[in-house]
């Protein structure tokens, strides 16, 4: 059996060609695992304070022979040793300042650099702080909306319809809509000519014929898929399905956070001639509609 090119919990089984070699140049913060990313910008922070910490220093030193004449002139207040141009660095950098260390107007290339290196503190913490936000978002959304193991084929309308049912679990502000979006990827033959892994966009809605792809989810629903003769499932029978090999993928995405969660059915998960199960009666110690009949067909 072929792989499939996306797992059922949204994972991609996709490599890439470029090779490991161009890893780092496609770095993803987002999709970076907790530890490496916490592990990460604290290094970033570190290494910052160290190298702001030694162009102080050697400030300081630059400018010691010119002062040594003059012994009320210096560069920095309370600043000896290369230590003490660290600890300066990291309350310059974190706007900390506890009042001893300091900077004075006497060299103009010192109060420069200070001004560079908290335009630097600020835009390195504005980083960190809207990934660590939009990275938040991101893991706490990935498993709210829970999809059919199955898909089913059923006619709607004297209209064959693909159906998935989906729901979100948490209930939270994503009630007020998704987009759906999802693509037929399939082998076809052209004019002779094998073309394997051809994708097809599939148009989904929660309409009866199966229009408006902004799907609100205040409880589980049913989005549907009309095959007609535009479809990439047009022509495939109850015998044929079996036989083919397609996949189809659905993205699920919410403005401001983008594609938050996939999932993916081949032909052995669609079923012919099928309906779900409807369950929508109100009660009043659990939820409108329960867990055991969500694949129920």
């Amino acid at each position: 059996m072929a792989r499939r090119i996306m797992e059922k919990n949204g994972k991609p089984n996709i490599l890439s060609v470029f090779g490991r070699e161009y890893e780092w140049y496609h770095l993803n913060f987002l999709d970076m695992q907790w530890y490496y990313f916490v592990m990460l910008f604290c290094l970033l922070h570190v290494i910052s304070f160290a190298f702001f910490g030694a162009v102080y220093y050697i400030t300081m030193e630059y400018h010691r022979l010119d002062f040594l004449q003059q012994r009320n002139l210096t560069c920095f207040f309370d600043i000896s040793d290369i230590f003490a141009a660290y600890l300066f660095s990291l309350e310059t950098q974190q706007t900390i300042g506890y009042g001893s260390r300091g900077i004075s107007d006497v060299c103009p290339d010192a109060v420069v650099l200070m001004i560079f290196h908290t335009l630097f503190g600020i835009i390195l913490s504005s980083i960190f702080s809207g990934t660590f936000l939009a990275k938040f978002l991101k893991s706490g959304s990935t498993s709210a909306v829970r999809f059919s193991r199955k898909a089913l084929i059923t006619m709607r309308n004297g209209s064959l319809h693909l159906v998935i049912r989906m729901a979100d679990t948490k209930g939270n502000d994503r009630d007020r809509g998704v987009y759906f979006n999802a693509y037929c990827v399939q082998d076809i033959i052209y004019q002779g000519e094998n073309i394997p892994l051809q994708i097809h966009h599939m148009d989904f809605g929660f309409q009866l014929d199966g229009t408006n792809n902004l799907i609100p989810l205040l409880y589980p629903t049913c989005v549907s898929h009309k095959i007609d003769n535009s479809s990439p499932l047009y022509g495939i029978g109850p015998d044929e399905l079996p036989l083919v090999r397609l996949e189809i993928i659905v993205n699920i995405s919410s403005p401001g956070i983008g594609v938050f969660d996939s999932t993916s059915y081949t032909q052995e998960e669609i079923i012919w001639g099928a309906r779900f199960e409807l369950d929508l009666t109100p009660r009043r110690s659990a939820k409108c509609v329960e867990k055991i009949v969500f694949n129920s067909t």
